[in-house]
């Protein structure tokens, strides 16, 4: 009868919870860094009336522009 490999099995657990946690950090480090850049350019496409691609016609343009600016008004009172 075979035996499970226990020390193995530990280290590659330990090893998939270092890189998980690893990959996790490097994510939310990434996303902190951009996320200033992010909302500078979507004020400014707001102040400017940049619609983007979409056009005024479009009904999902009014709906993601009310999300955008309910979304913005929160983030200026919570930061």
């Amino acid at each position: 009868m075979r035996q499970i490999n226990v020390k193995f099995v530990v280290i590659l657990f330990v090893l998939l919870v270092v890189g998980g946690g690893g990959i996790f950090a490097l994510n939310r480090w990434q996303v902190s860094r951009n996320a200033g850049s992010l909302f500078t350019r979507a004020e400014a496409a707001i102040e400017s009336g940049d619609k983007g691609r979409r056009s005024s016609s479009s009904p999902a343009t009014s709906a993601c522009g009310q999300t955008i600016l309910g979304l913005t008004g929160f983030l200026r009172s919570s930061c």
